[in-house]
């Protein structure tokens, strides 16, 4: 029970939770993304447009997931140097 107390006590359970939904969402976005690219190939657009297409997709989730991952680090570490 101590872990579980732990965990609701700083939110690190529900931080890990939301990481791992993000990276699911970011594989969907780059499913897709690989999708469109396929489908591309025999179309008129133009790399820079697949490109920024693309580039619209994986973004945000892959920016949302860097921020998570540098404050989840942060925290942990934080936690660590009180434990000592």
């Amino acid at each position: 029970m101590g872990w579980a107390e732990d965990q609701f006590e700083n939110k690190m359970l529900f931080r890990r939770i939301f990481m791992i939904i993000i990276m699911g969402y970011l594989f969907m976005a780059s499913h897709e993304s690989f999708l469109f690219a396929m489908k591309a190939l025999d179309s008129d657009f133009t790399a820079t447009q697949v490109a920024t297409v693309i580039a619209s997709k994986d973004g945000l989730p892959l920016a949302l997931l860097g921020y998570l991952y540098r404050y989840y680090s942060k925290d942990r570490k934080d936690a660590k140097e009180k434990e000592q």
